[in-house]
Parts: C-alpha cells; sequence; structure tokens
C-alpha cells in the first residue's frame, strides 16, 4: 500500500515500547505508544489510525477486550496481537473477528510485523470502502431549504426524496435563521435571491447561524466570483439551476455532508495537542476570551490555573524522550482526573499545562482543584524498573483582579507560578496573595521588557566572524541587549531568562531576526556583498508555530539572500521532538537558509541528528576552544576532531570564543573554517564589514 502506516501500539512495559519505536520510527512509520488500554483509548479518541497493535496480556483490561472498545470508537481498525504466550486457542478469535488480522510471538521478528501491517492496512482500507459505499446507499439528512420559489421547492424536494430524512422549507432568510437556531440540520441548500437577503449575505448568514450544518448554494446566478466567495464564506459546495439533476443534486448532498465532516474532524484535531488530546495552547486562549466574555456580561468567577512540572528536564535527561513522552501523557490523565468535569485541561506545551476553572460560588474552589491536582500527581510513575517522582508547582489567577484579558490572566498565573517555585515546588500560590519583594522586582522587570518591546529599546551588537584561510570578514552574530530607558544596558543573564520564562521571546526573536537581516541589506548595499548573519533561535521560538512565516517576513522585508541568513540552534532543541523539528528544519532550509548548530559536543553529539536534520555548520563551544592554549602536548583534541567530523559530513566548522593568538593558531592548524570572538572583535552596535582584506593576521 502506498504511504506510510499510522500505528497505535499499546503494550505495559516501558522497554518494549521503546524496542518498537526505535525499531519502526527508524522505517519511516508513524508510531503511537499507550502503556495500557486507558490511555490507548484516549489516544484514538484524538487520532485517526489504520493499525492497532496490542499486547495480549495486561494489567486491568487485556487486548482482547482493548481491540473490542478500539473498535467502537475506531470502527475500521486493522488489528493485530503480539505475546509473549501465544495462545492456540486465539485463532477462533481470529476466526470470529476479521479486524484481528494476525498474532505475533516476543520477541518479534521485523519482517514478519512488516508483513502483518500491511495485511492490516488492507482491512482497514477494505473497511471504509464498505463503509462509505453503504453510507453512499443508505444515509438520509435532515435539510433545511431555503426557497421562495414554489415550483422550485417542490422540483428540489422530489429530487431529494431518497436521500432526506426530512425537508423543511423556508421562503424567507429571517425564517430560515429562526428555524436554524432551533433544530440541527444535516444540510441547509440556500437561493441567494430572497425576498428580505440577496447574494452573499445569505452564505454569511447562514453559515453563521448553523455552524454544523452543510451549506450548498442553489441559485439561478452562474457568476464564479460569488461562487469563489461562497465557497470562502464557509458554503460546502455551490449550484446552478439550471444544472440541476436528481443525481448531481443527490451527490452533491452526500459529498457535501462528507466535506463538513472532515472539516469538524480537522478542526477538532486543529484544538487538541498531539501528545495528550488535550486542547492545544490557541483552543485554551480562544475558550478563556469566551469564559471571560460572558464573565463580563453575568459577573460570574473565571480562574485559571498554570501548573509547571518540577525538575522534568531531569526526566528527560535520564530516561530519553520517548519516556518523557510517556510521562507527560501520564500527568495529562492524572490532571483530567482531578479537575471537575466541565473544567477545560489544556497542554500548553513542554511539561506546561493549564486549567481553565469558571462556573463557581466558593472563592476557594481554584484552591482546592489545585490542591487535588497535586495530590493526584503523588504517586510516584513507574518507568521501567524504577519509580519517577513527580510533582509541579501551580499559579493561581482569577479575573478581574489578575487580569481582564486572556493574555493578562496567563502571565499573572505564570507569575505566581514561579512564586509557587520559588517556596520550595510541589504547592500552589494565588496571584492575590503575592507581596514578596524578589516577585514585584521581578513583575516589574517583565513589564519593563513589555514596554521596551514596543518601544523598541531592545539593540543588537554584532560580534564579527573571520575566514581562517582568507583572513576576510565573513559575517557576524547578532546578540540583542537591552537598553533600560536610562540608558544602561542590562545583561544578557538578567533579562534573556525573563524573556524564555514570560513567552516574549518569541516576539523579541523576531525583531532580532527582522533587524539583523535589514542590518545586513545596509551592509549589502555599502559594497560588502558577500557578507552573512547569524541569529540565535530560542526553544520556544523555534517551537512557536509562526517561525517559518517570521524567517519569510525578515527575508522578504530586507531583500537579502535567503543564504546570507543563519539560523543557530542547540544540540538540545533538536532532541525535543523530533519529527517535528525535522519538519521544520525542511522548511526553513528549503527557503535557502543556513542552520547552525551552536555549542556543538557539550549537549547530546549525536552523529545520527547530524545525518538526519538539515544543518550546515558546526560551531566549536569555547569551552573546547579554551584549551588550546596549553603546549601543544598538552592541549585536548576535542576542537579537533570536531573539525575533522564536520569536515567529514560536509560541514563548515566554526569556533567561538578566540581569545589568545594561540588558540587561533591552533585553530589554523587544525582546519578550522571560521572564528570569531574577542581577540578578533568585541561585539558592538556599531560594527560594520572592514574595508581590508586582510582583518585576520
Amino acid at each position: 500500500m502506498s504511504g506510510q502506516p499510522r500505528i497505535l501500539f499499546v503494550d505495559d512495559e516501558l522497554q518494549v515500547r521503546n524496542a518498537f519505536l526505535r525499531r519502526f520510527r527508524g522505517r519511516g512509520w508513524e508510531v503511537f505508544t499507550a502503556g495500557g488500554a486507558d490511555e490507548g483509548l484516549r489516544l484514538l479518541q484524538t487520532h485517526d489510525f489504520e493499525v492497532l497493535i496490542t499486547d495480549l496480556r495486561m494489567p486491568k483490561v487485556d487486548g482482547l477486550t482493548l481491540i473490542s472498545k478500539a473498535r467502537e470508537i475506531q470502527p475500521h481498525l486493522g488489528c493485530l496481537i503480539v505475546t509473549g504466550f501465544p495462545d492456540l486457542d486465539l485463532k477462533s478469535d481470529i476466526a470470529r473477528d476479521a479486524a484481528i488480522v494476525d498474532i505475533l510471538p516476543k520477541p518479534w521478528d521485523v519482517e514478519a510485523i512488516a508483513a502483518s501491517v500491511e495485511k492490516a492496512r488492507a482491512v482497514h482500507a477494505e473497511s471504509v470502502r464498505q463503509s462509505l459505499r453503504s453510507a453512499a446507499h443508505e444515509a438520509r439528512h435532515s435539510i433545511l431549504l431555503v426557497e421562495d420559489r414554489e415550483m422550485d421547492a417542490r422540483v428540489v424536494q422530489k429530487y431529494l426524496a431518497s436521500v432526506a430524512s426530512q425537508v423543511t422549507v423556508a421562503t424567507r432568510l429571517e425564517e430560515a435563521l429562526s428555524i436554524a437556531r432551533e433544530r440541527d440540520f444535516d444540510v441547509i441548500i440556500a437561493d441567494l435571491t430572497l425576498p428580505d437577503a440577496q447574494g452573499l449575505d445569505c452564505v454569511r448568514h447562514l453559515t453563521s447561524a448553523s455552524q454544523d450544518s452543510a451549506v450548498i448554494v442553489l441559485t439561478g446566478l452562474e457568476d464564479e466570483t460569488i461562487a469563489m466567495r461562497s465557497l470562502q464564506l464557509g458554503a460546502q459546495d455551490y449550484l446552478p439551476k439550471e444544472e440541476l439533476r436528481p443525481e448531481l443534486l443527490k451527490r452533491t448532498v452526500r459529498y457535501a455532508v462528507e466535506r463538513k465532516r472532515t472539516e469538524q474532524r480537522m478542526r477538532a484535531m486543529a484544538s487538541r495537542d498531539a501528545l495528550t488530546g488535550l486542547a492545544n495552547r490557541a483552543h485554551f486562549t480562544e475558550r478563556v476570551h469566551v469564559a471571560l466574555a460572558r464573565a463580563e456580561r453575568s459577573n460570574d468567577p473565571v480562574a485559571l490555573l498554570f501548573i509547571d512540572l518540577d525538575r522534568f528536564k531531569a526526566i528527560n535527561d535520564t530516561f530519553g524522550h520517548a519516556t518523557g513522552d510517556t510521562v507527560i501523557r501520564d500527568v495529562a490523565s492524572r490532571i483530567s482526573e482531578a479537575v471537575r468535569e466541565y473544567d477545560l485541561v489544556a497542554r500548553l506545551g513542554g511539561d506546561e499545562f493549564a486549567v481553565l476553572v469558571s462556573d463557581f460560588d466558593d472563592p476557594a474552589t481554584p484552591e482546592r482543584i489545585a490542591g487535588r491536582i497535586l495530590d493526584s500527581l503523588a504517586p510516584p510513575i513507574p518507568i521501567g524498573d524504577a519509580m519517577a517522582p513527580i510533582s509541579a508547582s501551580i499559579g493561581i489567577a482569577c479575573a478581574p483582579d489578575a487580569g481582564t484579558t486572556a493574555d493578562q490572566l496567563v502571565k499573572s498565573a505564570d507569575f505566581a507560578m514561579y512564586a509557587a517555585k520559588r517556596d520550595g515546588r510541589n504547592g500552589y500560590r494565588s496571584f492575590r496573595d503575592i507581596d514578596d519583594p524578589r516577585s514585584t522586582r521581578r513583575h516589574q522587570l517583565l513589564t519593563d521588557l513589555r514596554a521596551s518591546l514596543e518601544e523598541h529599546r531592545f539593540i543588537l551588537h554584532y560580534q564579527p566572524q573571520f575566514d581562517l584561510e582568507s583572513g576576510r570578514a565573513v559575517g557576524a552574530e547578532a546578540l540583542v541587549r537591552w537598553q533600560r530607558r536610562d540608558g544602561t544596558l542590562v545583561p544578557p543573564g538578567d533579562f534573556i531568562p525573563l524573556l524564555e520564562e514570560s513567552g516574549l521571546i518569541v516576539d523579541v526573536g523576531a525583531y532580532v531576526m527582522r533587524e539583523a537581516c535589514l542590518r545586513l541589506a545596509e551592509w549589502n548595499r555599502a559594497g560588502a556583498v558577500d557578507m552573512r548573519v547569524s541569529v540565535n533561535l530560542s526553544a520556544k521560538q523555534f517551537e512557536s508555530d509562526g517561525l517559518v512565516e517570521t524567517v519569510k517576513s525578515a527575508l522578504a522585508e530586507s531583500k537579502i539572500t535567503p543564504s546570507s541568513l543563519e539560523l543557530e540552534i542547540t544540540e538540545s532543541l533538536l532532541m525535543r521532538d523530533t519529527s517535528r523539528t525535522a519538519r521544520t528544519l525542511s522548511e526553513i532550509a528549503s527557503l535557502g537558509v543556513r542552520i547552525a548548530l551552536d555549542d556543538f559536543g557539550t549537549g547530546y553529539s549525536s552523529l545520527a541528528y547530524l545525518e538526519r536534520f538539515d544543518v550546515d555548520v558546526l560551531k566549536i563551544d569555547r569551552s573546547f576552544v579554551k584549551p588550546l592554549d596549553r603546549p601543544a602536548t598538552e592541549a585536548g583534541s576535542v576542537a579537533g576532531a570536531i573539525v575533522h567530523l564536520g569536515h567529514q559530513l560536509g560541514l563548515e566548522v566554526v569556533a567561538e570564543g578566540v581569545e589568545t593568538q594561540q588558540q587561533l593558531e591552533a585553530l589554523r592548524h587544525q582546519g578550522c573554517d571560521v572564528v570569531q570572538g574577542y581577540l578578533l572583535g568585541r561585539p558592538s552596535a556599531d560594527w560594520a564589514p572592514p574595508t581590508d582584506a586582510a582583518a585576520v593576521a
């Protein structure tokens, strides 16, 4: 079959799940894993799969029961069972259930698994085809027909007889809107020429009033522009009356319903976090906006809980990111069970969660919910043979005191969460109770940072980079500095962490990229046409949805050559979400922009990642340059090894932190391509490419 399989693998043993991931993601398969039936069923509710592979014997719910429950959610699944105890009587289960394609023993044979997966995909595909054929013949839909011409309405009703369970007719738009608000319809078929409305206004009002109905425009107007605008406004199809035939109308209704359902599924998926199935940041923010608007009208309370796991990075670093994902899903499940049924739980990203709490009378309700969440996280999470303790710090912000907009409320809850961390973690703090001078200072710094972004008081300093062979300046690294209103420069270590914590780093990063590209354009106009500029990307910036558009915008405005822009990322960033990282890097590379791996050698230094991702440059960390000051017989060879490795992979190698002539000569001897550091030039706002040809002796 074409394409790569989309698989859910369920096994209660972490080592088995990790082994399956390593083995079959390497083949390009899209694999999700779950540690038990409950987790697997949650994933099935938020993701579409072709194949379910499950262990037979698991605690609580066995594999056969899981398959039965899974097919209630996704009836077209092809299913496989893997087991260390291949029971012969399972053959009868396969005979009874065609969805169970095969039973495979543990340890598995890779090719046997691959062959069985293809059979399971074939079962899935055939089940989908049969369902569509059946739906085409059997489905009947409730239809609202908006048509003021009696003869036309009769003809349409006659044509719809075999596909409609019920046809309700309205002759005016106002009447149709009233009916649509009171009753649900699968399809609305509307003329564009009505006694009380004309043209696109009909489409605009109907799609707004009945957002779950498929809308078909049936009109005597043959106008390609109006047809396109109707579709853009939310209609599923556009039919001129003169083309109307019974089979065409029936087929149009079936297709419109299916398009609407697909649109709804896509919208639901777009509002969900892919890893946990919880609401994502965008959907959560939208729901907070709605809750605050309702609260303003009715004076009802609204609270937001911001949850950050304590020391989660240690779990990722110790056990790996696949295990980290398993922990995140477990935490998501525990939080969901701890809150009330109608509270909204979201994963904002990484190890950050949030809960929207509304409809409560007791002011202590948010604190009680925070306490239940902490209690739910108290039991350690099993990871293989180990037990990983997990805890969280929670910040609570209540409207309107802590903010009247979604952005203000999130920031206030985030602020309170950091107060909880300072109090020793594994606790919660409410924004209204914070009077710690350190918290006040941090809050003031954040306020100043936001104002500085609006007032363009972030400035860039440029540290030059020189080609070691020619001695020419070939580029510069752009480094952001914060200049306060009194003219003083704040050290990066004092404000960069705050930018990261608050999320402002995304906006500041976009500003830095734009300004750096515009400065390079100035150098180009002054005659330095072969220069490049290097810009650092933070993890939050890299993971934001708008990064590629930010790059495109900076390139378009500055009109620089894309290859003269270099974006620096860290090794640890590559490890966060490898599939998403690969897609983002590929999109950036397709623009012609270069990618540099910063501080190479201080993180994972994985050759597999260097080969997998689109990377152009390795940057040697200053910690490996410093030892080059020692006599040659004592100097470490790490820098030389990185140079050799980079060249073997066809990458350019840049050394940073060059402060002495001896370091420079050692790097030259080792064949390093480009260098930067205080010996060659300190970062400066006024730096410009030198006019002399040889700036490095």
